[in-house]
């Protein structure tokens, strides 16, 4: 039988497992939302053609007729 000590100590390492999976998870879905938002903005901005914004949102058009 095991002792409460050991217990304590099992259920402890347990713990400490749980917060290291989390956090392992928690930064891969942090990445895999990076990359996600990242691959939007490059569709999004490839479907604009020949337009681009400013930082204000403002949409200017390429015109390179002189």
């Amino acid at each position: 039988m095991t002792s409460p000590a050991d217990q304590k100590a099992s259920s402890q390492s347990l713990f400490d497992l749980l917060i290291s999976e989390t956090r392992t998870l928690h930064s891969i879905i942090s990445v895999s939302k990076t990359i996600i938002l990242f691959m939007y903005e490059i569709r999004r901005n490839k479907s604009r053609g020949n337009h681009y914004s400013d930082m204000n949102g403002k949409v200017y058009s390429k015109d390179y007729s002189e």
